[in-house]
């Protein structure tokens, strides 16, 4: 009988057998009943004909039909239908590609994209007809951007007398340095009173009527016109399946791109839109 002792010596484990062991008869055949044959049998059968005439996805992303391969079809993308309106807008007007921006004057990654990746999408494909690119404006006040509602509706304003894209330069290059930091001190954005004060002055540096410019701001006239960009953004989320707009998102020719995404991204899927 074997039995096996533990000894620890040294931090070692050993197994010890005694001296008494019994014969141990080893049987060479395997005996296997025929009903496990028969089971077996039919098991393989079932196999073969489901190879021969079912379907086998690979994950090579093909298909198994009949032994074949057949290339699956990928799902089609998503993609959101947008109306222009007045939405104010850089390039040809029958380009192949149309991107809408919804996009935050106080978010700096929507700071970012303008200063970093607009200017060579403007190069490489709005100047060159083949791209139409649109601003629409979605405020995230709900996330403490106090005055973005307001810096929307003073670029309307800019606007109606001509320069709506100065301005739109103007706010995302002030953002930081003048009316939409963020106070450490305070623990919250600047107050939107102040803010409002930086907004008259740069109706004054590019040289717009104040007078006229004030007024239009100050009576709130273009509130509903924003907050319809908001529906809008929001309806245009779900007809992809996403329940919002994070800022800043883009649809190219509908198609969902989240983020201040590296020029590259835009690119490739400008490039898929034009030979498309």
């Amino acid at each position: 009988m074997v039995i096996p002792k533990e000894n620890t010596h040294a931090g070692k484990s050993e197994v010890h057998v005694s001296s008494e062991t019994r014969p141990v008869h080893h049987d060479d055949h395997i005996k296997i009943s025929k009903s496990s044959v028969k089971w077996l049998g039919l098991v393989i059968v079932a196999f073969l004909i489901g190879t021969a005439y079912g379907t086998i996805t690979t994950i090579t992303g093909m298909t198994m039909l009949g032994g074949i391969q057949v290339p699956q079809q990928p799902a089609e993308e998503a993609r959101a239908t947008l109306s222009l309106g007045d939405a104010p807008s850089l390039g040809d007007d029958n380009a192949p590609v149309t991107i809408v921006e919804f996009s935050d004057f106080q978010c700096p990654f929507c700071q970012k994209f303008h200063q970093e990746t607009l200017g060579m999408i403007k190069t490489n494909y709005v100047d060159t007809g083949k791209v139409k690119f649109a601003y629409k404006d979605y405020p995230l006040t709900v996330i403490g951007h106090v005055s973005a509602d307001k810096a929307a509706e003073a670029s309307r304003c800019a606007g109606e007398q001509g320069k709506y894209w100065e301005y739109h330069d103007k706010l995302f290059e002030k953002q930081q340095s003048d009316w939409g930091y963020y106070v450490q001190a305070e623990g919250k954005y600047l107050d939107l009173e102040k803010a409002m004060v930086f907004f008259k002055q740069y109706a004054q540096d590019l040289g717009l009527d104040t007078a006229k410019f004030n007024q239009c701001l100050d009576s709130g006239k273009y509130t509903s016109a924003v907050q319809s960009d908001m529906s809008e953004g929001n309806s245009a989320a779900q007809q992809v399946g996403q329940p919002g707009l994070g800022t800043p998102s883009f649809f190219i020719n509908g198609r969902l791109v989240s983020g201040a995404q590296p020029y590259q991204v835009f690119q490739q899927l400008i490039d898929e839109e034009l030979a498309a």
